[in-house]
């Protein structure tokens, strides 16, 4: 993928994932994806494809948002 292609692949995936930074990363030639809602805690997720990387970002959602549910 060349990069101006990357990049604009990252503001368009940015553009519908509210809570994450995503970034092309020309040096590995992959999409990174920054999880800013994770309070004391950090999330990155890298992938080759957009596809992959919407799916790892869904999981992470899925995974957090069970272990930070608390039920009475």
């Amino acid at each position: 993928m060349r990069d101006d292609d990357g990049r604009a692949l990252a503001a368009a995936i940015q553009q519908q994932s509210p809570g994450w930074m995503i970034m092309w990363s020309p040096w590995r030639r992959q999409l990174s994806a920054f999880a800013c809602w994770l309070p004391n805690r950090s999330l990155v997720i890298d992938a080759r494809s957009p596809e992959d990387l919407l799916d790892l970002m869904s999981s992470a959602e899925r995974s957090a948002q069970t272990q930070y549910t608390h039920y009475p």
